[in-house]
């Protein structure tokens, strides 16, 4: 999609963080592919969840979730009341994921398989949130040994890039990318 300056675009507004999944990405994908850099930062935002990285994570805390539950009806230190608040907190969490769930099933496979696209454009266009976005999100789909050995040079790349815009974004005074930077070089 081209990029376009934020004044040559309709008047408009962007979803809500809160909106279903499913209108968001409806929403966010016009905008991104008309040329919005923060509608396109804000789709990979969106679209993070849906990834098999995101899927992992969703599935390890309803685990957690599940345990929580279990545990406070076995507690009897708790009062009823505690115990039914605390299983609405773990209950609605556990359903969240499960919307996500299904709602991330019901989206195009080729834009789940090109989810960092949006934020890369924005962040090529000139957005530095976006280039925070990508920096932070660049490797999500590679939190293994075997998923990076299988895909050493799309890694590379995806770190190689990252770099650039945290240390563009961090040129441009996004203190978030400073410390991005500085937390990557103490891993290193």
């Amino acid at each position: 999609a081209a990029q376009v300056r934020a004044s040559d675009l309709p008047p408009h507004t962007l979803p809500e963080w809160n909106a279903p999944l499913e209108e968001s990405v409806a929403e966010l994908r016009k905008w991104s592919d008309a040329g919005d850099t923060e509608a396109q930062r804000q789709l990979t935002d969106r679209l993070e969840p849906c990834t098999p990285h995101g899927l992992r994570e969703a599935k390890e805390s309803d685990e957690i979730n599940r345990w929580n539950i279990e545990r406070d009806v076995q507690n009897p230190r708790i009062t009823d009341e505690t115990r039914a608040e605390s299983r609405e907190l773990f209950q609605s969490r556990l359903d969240r994921n499960a919307r996500t769930r299904e709602a991330c099933a019901k989206l195009p496979k080729d834009l789940l398989d090109h989810w960092l696209d949006p934020a890369d454009r924005a962040a090529q266009a000139g957005n530095v949130m976006a280039m925070f976005t990508y920096a932070k999100s660049a490797l999500a789909d590679y939190d293994d040994v075997a998923s990076v050995a299988a895909n050493i040079d799309e890694v590379i790349e995806r770190r190689d890039k990252a770099r650039a815009y945290l240390e563009e974004a961090a040129r441009r005074g996004d203190k978030r990318a400073l410390i991005l930077l500085a937390e990557s070089q103490a891993d290193t």
